[in-house]
């Protein structure tokens, strides 16, 4: 009887062995929260402007802002820097000096910070010469750079362009004007510095924008979900002509190239430093290239809804806020640059873009048409980390049980009167937490001892995985070693 039993076991048996993946949840960008605004600086050295934040933690949060500079055609008017104070309590704004005519710049900025996955270098240093190198550390090849510029010209010049790239492994961080430009009596760039985790895949790269060229496709390296990718682009320019057609890039994502145009060609040489960033954790991005006629000076851009509080907006353009000039000559860039709202509610639907109403020299001398390249980027907030809960449920079972009972008869023999009795048995029922991770599943069965079995482990940002045992069978099962290698 005993070996019936074996073999009935031996049959009965089966094993599942199902493996979750568990992504680290410290792999992804994850977004804690989005502060925003918009205030207007008047432009007057010496006097930034503070804007009180919620409390963030500087390393690791960074600030991007656009702005309407009007129609002066000064870069001391019209050239603004942002940075997050060292507390991270404030956002300050501030330009170089004392303009001849002081105008009004309309700022609108937005303040991420993340519970993982993002560090943030910030800093500030002044711009003495054509190139300037600023050690990083830790370096890290998975960085962006953010700047903002601000300059003492009082005329726009090639010294007003700056461009930033990430150089030696992720290990410096480079500014640079055109070679042969005139350096700034005085010139500051504020820079932060974005490490991302693996959460992100960064390509970046620097291009040329030859005299004759109005545009230029670059070729990534590799393809890209436009969905998923953002683009951060810096540009000097050699100003060989005023014409400001000639030194306003905008730049737009495709799934196997970049796309810089201009609204015109001729003697000024440009020198692109972009990075593009494919998110690889759920941030979404939507963007386009919004087209403005000459009395246009607001537009509303539809979007696929999105949450404020995890949501930024950005240019495709002159320091993140715009793009290319169309028209006629202008000496002004503020044409083709403006403020990227998304509204003050907690969701949104449209990205109000507003630039400014003429072509230069603060005389209302008419607009010109540009279009204006934008990015809406909503970052995910914090899954759940899955797990797996059993319950136990009782089911009733039925044995039969003979009992003997006596009858008075000539014979007298014994008659086997079955019944019924319950007995309940307890049975343990896994019951999973859906999640998004991808799973596996390995079935053992056997009718002997087990065998070896092995798996190949070839998930992508995965740090772990968790194994569950099922036994189908009618007596406990021990497992005694399981080896990953």
């Amino acid at each position: 009887m005993k070996a019936v039993k074996k073999a009935l076991f031996y049959v009965s048996l089966l094993v599942v062995v199902t493996c979750l993946f568990l992504p680290n949840p410290l792999r992804a960008a994850v977004i804690k929260d989005v502060q925003s605004g918009a205030v207007t600086i008047n432009a007057v050295s010496g006097i930034p402007v503070n804007v009180a934040l919620t409390p963030v933690v500087p390393a690791n949060a960074f600030l991007i802002f656009t702005t309407n500079p009007g129609s002066f055609d000064s870069p001391v008017s019209t050239m603004v820097t942002g940075q997050i104070t060292s507390g991270g309590v404030s956002v300050s704004f501030s330009t170089a000096a004392v303009p001849a005519n002081p105008i009004n710049v309309v700022i609108q900025w937005y303040v991420a910070e993340f519970s993982s996955g993002v560090t943030v270098i910030q800093g500030t240093t002044p711009i003495t010469a054509t190139t300037t190198n600023i050690p990083l550390s830790p370096a890290n090849q998975n960085s962006v750079p953010i700047i903002s510029y601000m300059d003492s010209d009082t005329t726009y010049g090639a010294g007003d362009f700056v461009d930033a790239a990430i150089t030696n492994s992720g290990g410096t961080l480079q500014l640079n004007l055109d070679g042969n430009a005139t350096v700034p009596t005085s010139a500051t760039v504020n820079y932060q510095v974005v490490q991302f985790d693996n959460s992100v895949s960064v390509q970046s790269g620097v291009s040329p924008v030859e005299a004759p060229d109005v545009g230029i496709d670059v070729p990534l390296t590799t393809t890209v979900n436009p969905d998923q990718s953002w683009l951060l682009f810096t540009n000097t320019s050699s100003f060989a002509s005023t014409d400001m057609r000639q030194s306003l890039m905008m730049g737009t994502v495709a799934t196997n190239s970049l796309s810089f145009n201009r609204g015109r060609s001729g003697a000024s040489v440009l020198n692109l430093s972009w990075s593009l960033i494919q998110f690889l954790d759920g941030t979404t991005v939507q963007s386009g290239a919004q087209n403005f006629q000459t009395t246009d000076f607001s537009s509303l851009v539809p979007l696929s809804t999105i949450v404020n509080n995890q949501t930024i907006a950005s240019g495709g353009g002159l320091y993140y806020s715009g793009g290319d000039v169309l028209s006629v000559n202008s000496t002004s860039p503020g044409v083709a640059m403006g403020t990227y709202s998304l509204g003050t509610g907690s969701t949104s639907t449209n990205l109000q873009i507003a630039r400014a109403n003429d072509i230069g020299t603060g005389v209302g001398s008419g607009a010109e048409s540009a279009d204006m390249g934008w990015f809406v980027v909503q970052f995910p907030l914090a899954t759940s980390t899955p797990t797996n809960t059993a319950s136990s449920t009782a089911t009733n079972t039925a044995t039969e049980t003979a009992t003997n009972t006596a009858t008075n008869s000539s014979t007298n023999s014994p008659t086997s009167t079955p019944t019924s009795s319950a007995t309940n048995t307890a049975t343990s029922t896994p019951t999973f937490t859906a999640t998004s991770t991808p799973q596996a599943r390995l079935v053992l069965s056997w009718n002997d001892e087990p065998t070896s079995q092995n798996y190949l482990f070839n998930q992508t940002n995965v740090t772990g995985i968790q194994v569950v045992l099922t036994a189908l069978g009618q007596e406990p099962v021990s497992v005694s070693q399981i080896d990953f290698g």
